[in-house]
């Protein structure tokens, strides 16, 4: 979806990474910071979803879920 919408508007620049590799994170840093030198605004958003967790209780799904937020903020 975010590939479309790169398509339709010639301002947004997606940078797709796993967020729980840290490694990953520093490299596609890297890259935006080269693609675009000098950065005034800049949102990044992650996360996951799981369709079945809307009709079944899973804690370790829970559980993953908040420590990808986790490891984002910290």
């Amino acid at each position: 979806m975010l590939l479309s919408l790169s398509e339709e508007n010639n301002n947004i620049f997606p940078f797709p990474l796993d967020v729980t590799k840290v490694e990953q994170c520093n490299i596609v840093f890297n890259d935006i910071i080269k693609k675009f030198n000098n950065i005034e605004i800049s949102f990044f958003c992650t996360g996951i979803h799981d369709p079945k967790s809307e009709k079944e209780f899973n804690l370790d799904k829970i559980r993953q879920i908040m420590e990808v937020k986790n490891k984002i903020a910290t």
